[in-house]
């Protein structure tokens, strides 16, 4: 619509007028588009930081669960570090106790078997100072009743002869 002020204008200026009422309205335009847009960025980028936010939270807490739970971890380990230190410590005495047993067993088994072979020898002395007693009491009878008899002889040649054996197996024992 032409004003009647516009009418008596001359042509040209009221082109370039009309001209720069057009551009201005669609700058004024493009400018109110642009913010709508930058408003709408805005708005997502408020939301996106308020999502940042709430997720750098749950980031936070998982982490700090996450030392936590490294935390309790190192302390299991140097727990289980000193229990397995303490093992090798009791099977280590436990070792040399068994060692200490075993030379203790060695030794009993040694002096078992000195004693042993000490009394075989305590016994064959037994047994030949038996058979010496029991010749002894049968040759000193003769002796004590002694008559010049024919089997006196006798009875000193087998003396004799025993005795010969008697210091014979003496000699070897």
């Amino acid at each position: 619509m032409i004003s009647p002020v516009s009418q008596t204008m001359n042509p040209g200026l009221l082109a370039a007028g009309l001209a720069v009422d057009r551009e201005t309205n669609a700058a004024v335009g493009d400018v109110a588009a642009g913010t709508d847009r930058m408003a709408k960025n805005a708005a997502l980028m408020t939301d996106s930081a308020l999502l940042l936010g709430k997720n750098s939270s749950s980031v936070a807490a998982a982490a700090e669960e996450a030392l936590t739970n490294a935390q309790t971890v190192a302390k299991a380990s140097s727990q289980l570090s000193a229990s397995i230190a303490e093992i090798a410590s009791q099977a280590n005495s436990s070792r040399k106790l068994t060692l200490e047993a075993v030379t203790a067993s060695t030794h009993a088994q040694s002096t078992i078997a000195n004693l042993s072979e000490a009394a075989g020898k305590v016994g064959a002395v037994t047994n030949l100072i038996s058979e010496i007693a029991s010749q002894t009491n049968l040759l000193a009878l003769p002796r004590v009743a002694f008559r010049p008899k024919p089997w006196l002889r006798r009875v000193a040649a087998l003396r004799h002869i025993v005795d010969r054996g008697v210091c014979k197996r003496n000699n070897l024992a």
